[in-house]
C-alpha cells in the first residue's frame, strides 16, 4: 500500500505535469514533429502549372477542361507558404494502423483531406461517360497498344522491363494534347519529379482524359497525399500545394508566418512549351540524376559523421529557445491586446452611455412632438365639427324653406285649378246661353218677319260660314305646325281637332285677331 504521505489530501494543489517537449501549435505529437525534422523539412515541393493557351489554340483541350469541370485544378494558386505544406504532410503521417486516414493538423486546426472534402474544395462534379472508367481500365489491364495509339505519335513503342512487360513511355513521343495534359497529371493529380518518363498508370490516365472515361479525381488526390506523407524516401517530392491550401482555407486555418518561403506556381502551359524538343527532356533528366547523386552522397557522409546528430540536437534546442521567445512575445502581444481591449471596452461603454442619453433625449422630443401633434389634431377636429354643425343647420334651414315653398306652390296650384274650373263652368254656361239665343234667333226670326229666311234655307250664307271656318281651321293648323304641335291631329276622325290645350295655347292670338276678324265678317255679310 502507498504511504499516507504519498496520498493526495483534499484541498491540496494538483500535481504539476511536465509541459510537452514538442511544438503543440505546429504538430499533433512528438512523433509528427520528428517526421517533420527527419523527412519533410528538406523535401522539395512540386510547382503546379496552368494552361495559358490562346483562344484559338487547342480548343479540344479547353473543351475537355470545361466538360470535366477541372477549372480550379488547372488554375493553381500563385503563391503558397512552403512551411505550411511541409507541416501539413508531417501531421498527415499515421502513427499506427488504427490511426484515421485522410486527417492532418495545421496550426491548431484539424484538416480533413478525404475525397469528399477535396470534392468540395475543388468544386468537382460527377461526369458520366459511355467509355470505361479509369479504375475499371486499371483492373481490366487494357491492351497497351490501344493506349499507345491514343496518346503517342506513330511508330512509338513501349519501353519494357526485363520480362518484356510494357513499363513506360517517353514524354517526347506523346502527341501535343497529351503533352499538355501530362503537365497537369504529373504536377496536380499523380505528382512525380520525373519529367521525361511516363509510367503506364499515368499513360492510362492520359488516355481516359483525352478519349473519355470517368475519373475519380478526388480519390486519386486523397490517396496521393496519403502516399506522399507515408513515404520515407528522401527524394519523394511534396505535391498538391494548391489543393492543400484550399483544404486549409475551408477548415479555417490561420497561418501567421508570412515571411516564410513561398512556393510559386510554374510557368503557364503554352503552345511553345508543348512543342518542346527532346534535348530539353534529356538535359532535365540529367540534372535530376546529378542532384539525386549529390543528395545521396551527402546522406552517406552524414550517416558516418556523428557531428550531424549534434547539429540536429543543437538546432532543436535553438528552435526550442526560439519557440519560447516567440511564446513570450505572443504573451506580451496578448497582454497588449488585452489592455487595448479594456480601453476599447471603456470607450464602448462611454459611447453606449452617450447613445442612451441621446436616445432618451430623442424619445422625450418625440413625445413632446407627438403631444403637440395630437393637440393640433383635436383642434382641427373641433373646427371641423363646428363647421359640420353649421352646415347641418344651413341644410335644415334650406329644407324648411324648400318645404314652405313647396306648400305655397301646392296652395297656388289648387287656387289656380279652382279658378280654372270656375271659369270653365262659366264658359260652358255662356255657351249654353249663346246657343239658346242662337236657336231662338234662327227659329223665331222668320216668324216675326217673312222676309227673313230660315237658317237652313240660307245655303249661300252657310257655304260662306263653312268656308270661313275651314279657312280659320287651316290657319290654326299651320300655326300648330309652326310651333311643333302638329301631333295633336285626331287620328279617328282624320281631321284637325284642336283640344282644350290648343284652345288655351291659341287663346292669346285669337284675342288679338278678334277685332280684325269681326270687321272682316261684317264686310262679308254686307
Amino acid at each position: 500500500m502507498a504511504s499516507s504521505s504519498s496520498r493526495r489530501r483534499p484541498g491540496k494543489e494538483p500535481m504539476v505535469t511536465e509541459p510537452p517537449t514538442y511544438d503543440t501549435k505546429r504538430f499533433r505529437s512528438q512523433f509528427h514533429e520528428g517526421k517533420y525534422h527527419r523527412f519533410m523539412k528538406k523535401k522539395h515541393i512540386i510547382h503546379e502549372r496552368y494552361f495559358a493557351l490562346r483562344e484559338e489554340e487547342y480548343p479540344i483541350m479547353k473543351q475537355i477542361n470545361r466538360k470535366r469541370r477541372w477549372d480550379l485544378l488547372c488554375d493553381p494558386i500563385p503563391k503558397i507558404s512552403a512551411l505550411m505544406i511541409r507541416e501539413f504532410y508531417a501531421n498527415a503521417v499515421k502513427e499506427s494502423e488504427e490511426s484515421p486516414s485522410y486527417k492532418s493538423y495545421v496550426r491548431g486546426t484539424e484538416v480533413n483531406f478525404s475525397p469528399a472534402s477535396i470534392t468540395r474544395a475543388l468544386k468537382l462534379r460527377t461526369i458520366t461517360y459511355e467509355e470505361p472508367s479509369y479504375e475499371a481500365r486499371l483492373q481490366d489491364k487494357n491492351d497497351p497498344d490501344e493506349i499507345l495509339q491514343g496518346i503517342c505519335l506513330e511508330g512509338t513503342d513501349w519501353e519494357r522491363d526485363s520480362q518484356g512487360v510494357p513499363s513506360r513511355l517517353k514524354r517526347i513521343n506523346l502527341i501535343l494534347e497529351a503533352k499538355g495534359w501530362y503537365e497537369i497529371v504529373r504536377r496536380s493529380i499523380l505528382p512525380t519529379g520525373n519529367t521525361s518518363a511516363v509510367t503506364i498508370r499515368r499513360a492510362l490516365l492520359l488516355y481516359c482524359i483525352l478519349h473519355g472515361g470517368e475519373i475519380n479525381l478526388a480519390q486519386l488526390i486523397a490517396e496521393s497525399i496519403q502516399e506522399i506523407a507515408e513515404s520515407t524516401n528522401k527524394f519523394t517530392k511534396l505535391g498538391h500545394p494548391s489543393t492543400i491550401l484550399r483544404l486549409c482555407t475551408r477548415a479555417g486555418v490561420i497561418f501567421e508566418d508570412e515571411d516564410t518561403e513561398k512556393v510559386r506556381r510554374g510557368a503557364g502551359i503554352t503552345k511553345k512549351t508543348m512543342e518542346g524538343t527532346a534535348e530539353d527532356d534529356d538535359q532535365e533528366e540529367g540534372s535530376q540524376r546529378r542532384r539525386r547523386a549529390e543528395e545521396g552522397g551527402e546522406q552517406a557522409h552524414g550517416a558516418i559523421d556523428m557531428s550531424q546528430l549534434q547539429r540536429v540536437l543543437k538546432e532543436i534546442s535553438q528552435q526550442n529557445v526560439i519557440a519560447q521567445e516567440q511564446y513570450s512575445r505572443y504573451q506580451e502581444k496578448f497582454l497588449e491586446h488585452r489592455e487595448q481591449y479594456l480601453k476599447d471596452k471603456e470607450q464602448n461603454e462611454a459611447w453606449q452611455h452617450r447613445m442612451e442619453e441621446r436616445l432618451e433625449s430623442w424619445h422625450q422630443q418625440s413625445m413632446d412632438q407627438q403631444q403637440e401633434f395630437q393637440a393640433k389634431i383635436l383642434e382641427g377636429q373641433k373646427e371641423q365639427s363646428k363647421e359640420l354643425r353649421e352646415s347641418i343647420d344651413k341644410l335644415y334651414l334650406s329644407q324648411a324653406k324648400y318645404g314652405e315653398y313647396t306648400h305655397n306652390l301646392y296652395q297656388w296650384k289648387n287656387v289656380h285649378h279652382t279658378i280654372g274650373e270656375t271659369r270653365q263652368m262659366q264658359r260652358i254656361k255662356h255657351y249654353e246661353d249663346t246657343q239658346a239665343k242662337l236657336e231662338y234667333l234662327t227659329r223665331c226670326m222668320p216668324g216675326l218677319n217673312s222676309r227673313i229666311k230660315p237658317f237652313e234655307q240660307c245655303q249661300d250664307l252657310r257655304d260662306q260660314q263653312k268656308a270661313r271656318t275651314q279657312h280659320y281651321t287651316d290657319r290654326m293648323y299651320q300655326r300648330l305646325e309652326a310651333v311643333g304641335l302638329s301631333s295633336l291631329i285626331d287620328p279617328v276622325w282624320d281631321r284637325r281637332c284642336p283640344s282644350e290645350e290648343i284652345q288655351d295655347y291659341t287663346k292669346l292670338w285669337t284675342r288679338k285677331k278678334k277685332r280684325g276678324e269681326s270687321s272682316n265678317n261684317q264686310e262679308q255679310d254686307n
